[in-house]
């Protein structure tokens, strides 16, 4: 039989009567899961979530092609503009204001980490978007005219497309190939956004009497100077019109090499062994799953397969198997041995 004391007895009272979040004699702190969960709320707020982002939904790749569209749009209206300056636009500039604003929002919200979101690439270059336009609009509110320089920063949108790429890629597209397209919307986003800067630096800075210029005029000088080829038959007639022309230069001779050179690292690193086979259809194929090491059986299985008795009807024809292709799916490379048989002039 157990006894109890009465001390412990009185103890336990004043544990069990104890009020929550305060400290009772024998027993635990009820504010420690307080302070926990508070502490994991502030964390959820100044960090980002850990369980989801909006890249990984399944309206993430809707919503980025409807921005990447948007930015299309936007980008184009700003080429018309150049060739009409009466035209107003007011209503679009504050609805492109209004989208861009809650995406940057939206993204902000669903990154895990807001300290890493904040200070990358993508996310500076929509801040650079979003606050040339606040601007020009409250500077249209308040009566003091619009800045049409501002509005030519919107073509940054345009980088837009290369987040698309990487958020609707497939597994079926290899490194390789992601890396050419993400280089080719590279090039091209910089060619458009650096004609818009050279755009908005002449025809701001020239003078009465000089010619103006028009946005296809600044396209083409940007094609020629990423090109090298320099023509001379149209020069920058501005301070920062030269300026842009020469960072211009500066970003073919730097950039464009780096990363010509690590695409030629990435196909170095490619196997032939890992490439993606694309079947046809109508066409059937073996597919051999597991580990593949041992050269012999694998060639008793290929003589069993191709034996010239084995004939395959599709379509109502018959035919014998020595056309039928077989792809082996293995989780290795192959060995020395797999490789040799392979490439046997039988195979």
């Amino acid at each position: 039989m157990a006894v109890t004391s009465s001390k412990a007895r009185s103890t336990s009272v004043r544990a069990a009567d104890a009020p929550l979040g305060v400290n009772a004699p024998g027993g635990r702190s009820g504010g420690g899961a307080t302070s926990g969960a508070r502490a994991a709320r502030l964390s959820r707020v100044l960090l980002g979530n850990d369980s989801w982002e909006l890249k990984l939904l399944s309206l993430g790749v809707g919503w980025e092609l409807f921005q990447t569209a948007f930015a299309l749009v936007v980008s184009a209206l700003y080429v018309l503009q150049t060739y009409h300056p009466a035209m107003s636009t007011d209503g679009f500039d504050l609805a492109a204001l209004v989208v861009f604003t809650a995406d940057y929002l939206l993204n902000l919200y669903c990154c895990e980490n807001r300290f890493k979101f904040v200070l990358a690439f993508m996310s500076i270059m929509d801040v650079l978007t979003i606050v040339p336009s606040i601007v020009d609009h409250i500077n249209r509110r308040s009566g003091r005219g619009a800045y049409p320089f501002l509005r030519f920063i919107r073509v940054l949108r345009l980088l837009r497309l290369i987040r698309l790429l990487r958020a609707a890629g497939s597994r079926s597209v290899s490194g390789a190939c992601s890396f050419v397209q993400t280089i080719v919307l590279l090039l091209t986003s910089i060619v458009f956004i650096a004609a818009g800067i050279f755009h908005a630096a002449e025809s701001s800075n020239r003078l009465a009497d000089q010619p103006p210029i028009s946005y296809g005029d600044a396209l083409y000088f940007m094609l020629v100077t990423l090109a090298a080829v320099g023509y001379g038959d149209m020069l920058p007639l501005t301070s920062e019109g030269k300026a842009v022309a020469a960072a211009m230069i500066i970003i073919t001779f730097t950039v464009i090499p780096r990363e010509l050179s690590r695409l030629n690292q990435l196909l170095a690193l490619q196997s032939q062994f890992r490439k993606v086979y694309q079947p046809v259809v109508g066409n059937p194929h073996v597919l051999v799953v597991g580990h593949v090491s041992e050269p012999r059986c694998l060639l008793d299985f290929f003589r069993e397969l191709y034996h010239p008795d084995r004939l395959l009807e599709t379509g109502g024809a018959v035919s014998a198997l020595s056309d039928l292709p077989c792809v082996i799916v293995a989780p290795d490379e192959p060995p020395e041995g797999i490789v040799a048989l392979l490439e046997h002039p039988m195979l």
